[in-house]
């Protein structure tokens, strides 16, 4: 089978790719080893309410907004009728331990107004951090879309961590700490691995605006997949990538391997893969690409991956309509925080959603579940062992813990419906060790 292109990989990245190559006359396959497209934003249904996976809220959806230019540009118009705004005043609530709670309304400047009236004494380093994500984004091609990509200048923001801009600001170790954690949620990373410029581009636009879909990332699934049909692009469902083939230097060909066995070799010109950059590895072994590079990339650490925890409630807290819930206690540090994604209490038809409450596994999802000489949540350990279940047991406990002393009135009137440990997340989603965003 001959191609023009060959894109591993149906997440949003690698059905974007395919059909934006598409788009331009390209002719397309489009191979993924799961049975359905997008395994990771993908919806599923237990015990009567709809659980989402990967995609809970996107930011840049604002008018003229990055996203909803780049959805126009593919023709998911549809997408924009899906959208449903985040509460206004509240898109996303911190909670603190102390049973205090900031509201971060919807706007750059009003979410800097709204840290500021928590955090009085730490205004000027406020406006400062404020300012700062204002510049990236005016600063960046993607962001900002009267530059000219070949002009635009902000390679000064890639070179400093976001740790050490807020320690020149002169904020509160308090406040560093609380925009710390916030970031680890939204792009796995702490502040000292972290540049300012990825900081501003995930945060910045999340604070500029805030959506979900009304079928969450179904709409989105769906969307794409119109697309990708209307567009004559092949897709290969359940179909994995086993090899590259290199002839002079330049890509020939994928060879594939369906889940029946039946193997295959798709002729190429191009290859773009959208997978987790450490199993792309694995494909270029018998490649002449250098063994040094290769290696450089198996050694990089992981973001950090997610326990989950999907609660069926029979309504949802007022506090948490149409919002995001983040928990920290700074003094505790990471391990006690967690999140409740994209609560909404509108019925889709066939059942209510359920909350979404996720827990950071590890830092460097490269360590294993918890203790590194344990195994016990490994790619290839056998998950009806006790060890793996005592392990879900104990990590559900202690979220359902922090969470109901949040929520006291939701306590015996939830059911937990489903619990995924990082190795359920790379078992579903091919991310090394369950990552949430793969790399550092």
């Amino acid at each position: 089978m001959q191609y023009d292109s060959v894109v591993i990989g149906s997440g949003v990245s690698g059905m974007s790719a395919a059909l934006l190559l598409a788009r331009h006359g390209r002719k397309v396959a489009l191979v993924e080893k799961q049975p359905r497209l997008a395994p990771l934003i993908s919806r599923f249904r237990r015990a009567g309410v709809w659980c989402d996976g990967g995609l809970h809220y996107v930011g840049g959806f604002h008018e003229n907004g990055p996203l909803r230019v780049l959805l126009r540009a593919m023709d998911l118009t549809d997408l924009e009728n899906e959208a449903v705004p985040m509460r206004p005043d509240a898109r996303d609530v911190v909670g603190l331990e102390e049973g205090n709670a900031i509201l971060l309304p919807i706007g750059l400047d009003e979410t800097g107004q709204a840290l500021a009236h928590a955090f009085p004494r730490d205004r000027a380093a406020i406006d400062t951090y404020i300012g700062n994500i204002r510049t990236v984004l005016r600063a960046t091609p993607f962001t900002n879309l009267d530059l000219h990509p070949e002009k635009a200048e902000f390679s000064s923001h890639l070179e400093v961590s976001l740790d050490a801009v807020l320690a020149r600001t002169g904020g509160g170790a308090y406040l560093r700490r609380l925009i710390d954690s916030y970031g680890r949620y939204l792009y796995g990373v702490p502040s000292s691995h972290v540049s300012l410029h990825l900081h501003a581009m995930v945060l910045g636009t999340f604070y500029e605006s805030a959506h979900t879909f009304h079928l969450g990332g179904d709409s989105v699934v769906g969307s794409f997949q119109g697309a990708l049909e209307q567009a004559g692009i092949e897709v290969f469902l359940s179909t994995t990538a086993t090899g590259v083939e290199v002839e002079n230097r330049t890509i020939r060909a994928l060879r594939v391997r369906s889940r029946g066995g039946d193997a295959a070799v798709l002729e190429c010109r191009d290859l773009i893969s959208t997978i987790h950059p450490k199993i792309l590895c694995d494909l270029l072994e018998e490649t002449p690409v250098r063994r040094p590079f290769l290696a450089r990339i198996r050694k990089m650490p992981e973001t950090i991956s997610a326990f989950l925890v999907y609660l069926k409630v029979a309504r949802v807290p007022a506090l948490i309509t149409q919002s995001n819930y983040f928990h920290f206690n700074p003094a505790a540090g990471p391990d006690r925080s967690f999140a409740v994604l994209a609560c909404d209490p509108n019925d889709y038809g066939s059942g209510n959603k359920a909350l979404c409450i996720m827990r950071i596994g590890w830092e460097d999802s490269g360590k294993g579940c918890g203790n590194p000489d344990s195994r016990r949540c490994e790619a290839e350990t056998d998950y009806s062992t006790f060890a793996y279940e005592e392990y879900k047991g104990e990590m559900t406990d202690g979220i359902l813990a922090d969470f109901y002393g949040v929520f006291p009135e939701l306590r015996g009137q939830a059911e937990v419906v489903k619990t995924a440990t990082p190795c359920s997340l790379e078992r579903i989603t091919g991310t090394k060790h369950g990552s949430a965003y793969g790399i550092q």
